[in-house]
């Protein structure tokens, strides 16, 4: 019985440990892809979440994509990626 309580707090633990770790480092885990997936992924999202909400996803206009564009780096939006401006432009 007590074997069996420490492998479940050890269980617990490391989960709890990878998901800390997953969470500092997630953005390091992600493949930056290029300008042509980062546009897929925003249309694919957009479909989705209208699909469900009828409306885009939240932070649709936040520049957090980071492309290189003549040689300056710049952040784009799904908006900028796309230009979808509502449901109906999908």
């Amino acid at each position: 019985m007590k074997e069996s309580i420490v492998i479940v707090i050890a269980a617990i633990v490391i989960l709890v440990i990878a998901l800390v770790l997953l969470t500092i480092f997630g953005k390091g885990i992600t493949p930056a892809g290029d300008f042509a997936s980062r546009e897929s992924m925003c249309k694919q999202s957009a479909a989705a979440t209208c699909k469900i909400s009828n409306e885009l996803p939240s932070g649709w206009s936040t520049s957090k994509y980071r492309v290189i564009i003549d040689g300056n780096e710049e952040f784009l939006s799904c908006y900028d990626l796309t230009g979808i401006t509502s449901c109906n432009d999908i």
